[in-house]
């Protein structure tokens, strides 16, 4: 949507079942995707003027995907949480990839908050937690 919205400040209707971090992927993908820092949800836009719709379908959704997926080999880096994963997310990653093992020659990477990572090990300690808290290197001033 990113790409069609352009600057544009989308209102979503008909939105069910959502939670703040879902709604924290939909503003991170609109603003990635495009230029749309910003968008309206449920009935925060009554009384403001909408000037065009459009329909989002799962075909929409599949061709998306597939033109993010364009990596032929195998990837030496998978990043994720950018800015930061949340505890949810975390969560939801660690159920995602428990008992499985990243492909050897293939690093994954989470960023998050210490916070989210001190979260996430008090609730299992007895477990390794999946994921892991990435400190962004410093750069270099030459």
């Amino acid at each position: 949507m990113g790409k069609t919205l352009k600057d544009k400040i989308p209102a979503f209707t008909g939105l069910s079942n959502y939670t703040v971090n879902d709604l924290k992927q939909l503003g991170a993908g609109l603003a990635s995707s495009g230029m749309a820092s910003m968008f309206h949800y449920d009935n925060q836009f009554e009384g403001k003027e909408v000037t065009e719709t459009m329909s989002i379908e799962k075909k929409d959704l599949d061709g998306t995907i597939e033109s993010l997926s364009t990596a032929t080999d195998v990837p030496e880096l998978v990043f994720t949480g950018c800015p930061h994963c949340s505890l949810n997310e975390i969560k939801r990653a660690a159920q995602l990839i428990d008992g499985r093992r990243v492909m050897p020659g293939t690093e994954l990477w989470a960023c998050s908050s210490e916070y989210v990572r001190e979260s996430a090990r008090a609730r299992q300690p007895k477990r390794r937690v999946s994921m892991f808290y990435v400190t962004p290197a410093p750069l270099s001033r030459r």
